[in-house]
């Protein structure tokens, strides 16, 4: 009955997908948490988390020049996503996504492994 279980599998996704939506909808910027570092005023650095609405993905693409030495790499273009997030005190960030935690959605974690 794999069948049977991939549509099953598949109507669950479906479901998600439309809570999803909804919430995108109701909520024009999602809630999130950041983590961030921060400095005390002994100049170590701690991680701390900070409430923040996310606005969206970008991506930012930097071309590399060819490398000078011999057998070295061609050059390109290094592509990487970030979030825009803006923090509570106004103030706008750009946070590599594995330092996001959205608060508007249950956690699915569990889903991936069965």
């Amino acid at each position: 009955m794999a069948g049977s279980y991939h549509g099953q599998v598949h109507e669950e996704n479906l479901k998600r997908l439309e809570e999803f939506h909804q919430v995108s909808k109701k909520n024009r910027y999602r809630k999130c948490l950041v983590t961030c570092s921060e400095k005390n005023p002994k100049g170590r650095t701690r991680k701390v988390q900070r409430k923040a609405l996310f606005h969206k993905w970008d991506e930012i693409k930097q071309v590399i020049d060819a490398s000078p030495m011999i057998g070295g790499h061609p050059g390109g273009q290094m592509a990487y996503t970030l979030g825009i997030v803006e923090f509570m005190d106004g103030t706008v960030g750009q946070v590599s996504p594995g330092y996001i935690k959205f608060l508007d959605t249950e956690d699915f974690a569990g889903d991936c492994n069965e």
